[in-house]
């Protein structure tokens, strides 16, 4: 998407005619080491991961990029560039909240279930209770 339009407008304006300077050659490869870096790790956080969760992440780095160009070129953001990014971090944090609380809640539930069933356990043997029933 994005490249094949920069590659148009270079090639509209004339500038890929001139072949890089020598001091971009290693700028150029490891471009290309760390994207394939980048993809074979996004690739490999899906089997550990749901793939819902590998996009929010993947999202989490495009707020970052206006802050790179202010500290790498000094240009001043938007406010609505700010706001956007910090909507994005608002949805990652608040999902990442959601999601610590419901595994707190699962943990507490089993301890629970766990608790409740040691408590009906009546001479060794063990009454007709169902763990099912609190997960």
């Amino acid at each position: 998407g994005c490249g094949m339009t920069a590659a148009i407008v270079a090639v509209a304006h004339g500038s890929v005619l001139c072949p890089p300077h020598a001091e971009f050659y290693p700028l150029i490869i490891g471009n290309g080491a760390l994207a394939g870096l980048a993809w074979v790790c996004c690739i490999k956080a899906c089997q550990l991961v749901t793939g819902a969760e590998v996009g929010l992440i993947l999202l989490a780095d495009m707020p970052l990029v206006p802050f790179w160009v202010y500290l790498g070129l000094g240009e001043v953001p938007s406010p609505f560039t700010i706001g956007g990014g910090l909507t994005v971090w608002a949805t990652l944090g608040v999902h990442g909240w959601l999601d610590y609380r419901a595994g707190r809640e699962a943990e507490r539930c089993d301890g629970a279930a766990r608790r409740l069933e040691e408590s009906h356990l009546e001479g060794g043997k063990r009454t007709e209770l169902s763990i099912e029933r609190f997960n």
